[in-house]
């Protein structure tokens, strides 16, 4: 737990030192992401080569509803004007809950927590594209995964 405080107090301290840009934000729709199938994210560049975001899911496949949150920080391992190789790592919060088909059972929800590492390439001009490949682990094990984004940076 003292971890993450430090790790948000230098976030913090990070992004209220330095001028603000035009284009520090990003808002973007994924397919095949963090968030799962699809989701809905938002970045903020706290400098050049560092960023924050989440990525947030909910939808329902075969019967069973899935909501997932995931928080990233974000590290660019090669930044040009308008390119960029980038990774980025956090946990993802699942909650996955099915709705009871017969009388007499309530049906089932239940939580997990796992990490993801995924690494991709970006365009960046007003409109952001990616594409990526991601690990994710968990209780599970360890699963890949890729996917794409597009958004706009404001």
């Amino acid at each position: 737990m003292r971890v993450w405080v430090w790790i948000c107090a230098a976030v913090a301290v990070v992004a209220l030192s330095r001028d603000a840009r035009a284009d520090d934000h990003t808002v973007y729709v994924e397919a095949f992401g963090r968030g799962g199938l699809y989701g809905i994210g938002y970045d903020y560049q706290l400098t050049l080569r560092l960023s924050v975001g989440a990525t947030v899911s909910a939808y329902r496949l075969y019967g069973q509803t899935v909501v997932t949150a995931a928080p990233y920080l974000g590290l660019y391992l090669l930044r040009g004007q308008r390119h960029g190789w980038f990774a980025q790592a956090g946990p993802q919060l699942a909650v996955v809950s099915a709705d009871s088909p017969i009388a007499g059972w309530d049906g089932e929800r239940r939580a997990g927590l796992g990490g993801e590492l995924t690494s991709g390439w970006e365009y960046r001009d007003r409109v952001v594209i990616r594409t990526f490949a991601t690990l994710t682990a968990g209780k599970g094990g360890v699963a890949p995964w890729a996917g794409a984004s597009i958004g706009l940076e404001f």
